[in-house]
């Protein structure tokens, strides 16, 4: 069932104060942090437990491309960016032990699969496009720019296909 694209936005801002909201309770309650890692905790790295999930962080990035760009840049974006972004740790661990933090071999497993994504996907975008922005999102991912990857790899990825839309 599609729910449309307005209806979309009106829920991601919901989770994103939502996300937010959280946070901030964690932060300010040690109990409720406590309990907050005992239920997900064991999805979180470390440096999320310390601060800010990297689930707030893409909230934040999806919502705000959701509310700048139209509904075929958000579905690539929000495509590529979260279907890759879940998937590679895994296939990055079938293929060796993963270290602590980002390497090249994290790199490589997540920009060969944003080009996959791009490759196969259906999104009515010219295929250039696609995998030049699905290349974006990997760069963005390993170069990890403060505060997040998961801030700035969506972004990134639908900043540049934008400006290639305007550009052809």
């Amino acid at each position: 069932m599609y729910i449309g694209y307005t209806k979309t936005k009106l829920i991601l801002l919901l989770l994103t104060f939502t996300a937010i909201f959280l946070e901030i309770l964690r932060k300010k309650s040690n109990t409720f942090n406590r309990k907050f890692l005992s239920l997900t905790g064991n999805l979180m790295k470390e440096k999320e437990k310390k601060g800010i999930s990297g689930a707030t962080y893409m909230l934040i990035s999806i919502t705000t491309v959701a509310l700048l760009w139209d509904e075929v840049t958000f579905g690539f974006v929000v495509f590529v960016s979260v279907l890759v972004d879940g998937i590679t740790p895994i296939v990055a661990g079938l293929l060796r032990e993963p270290p602590e933090g980002k390497d090249l071999a994290h790199f490589a497993t997540f920009t060969v699969l944003a080009l996959l994504i791009s490759l196969i996907s259906f999104h009515p975008i010219p295929l250039h496009i696609k995998i030049i922005s699905g290349l974006t999102i990997g760069v963005m991912e390993f170069a990890n720019f403060y505060p997040d990857d998961n801030v700035w790899a969506p972004l990134s990825g639908a900043l540049v296909m934008r400006l290639l839309f305007y550009l052809s």
